[in-house]
């Protein structure tokens, strides 16, 4: 998930491209686990700041 955070955090790719860089077939796949791991969907991650969910706060879960 380090790798995908990285490369969304450049903001110049869709999220599926992030997703299959980093193994994922689909952005649904890749979507759910990256809220699993980082407590926050991509889109929020983004959202809320790449700074504050990127160092395991996974209270802070919410639907994008």
């Amino acid at each position: 998930m380090q790798k995908a955070m990285q490369l969304l955090e450049q903001r110049d790719q869709k999220l599926i491209d992030v997703a299959r860089s980093v193994g994922y077939e689909s952005d649904a796949a890749f979507s759910k686990a990256f809220k699993r791991v980082v407590g926050a969907n991509p889109g929020k991650y983004l959202k809320r700041g790449f700074e504050d969910l990127g160092q395991g706060n996974a209270g802070m879960a919410e639907d994008f």
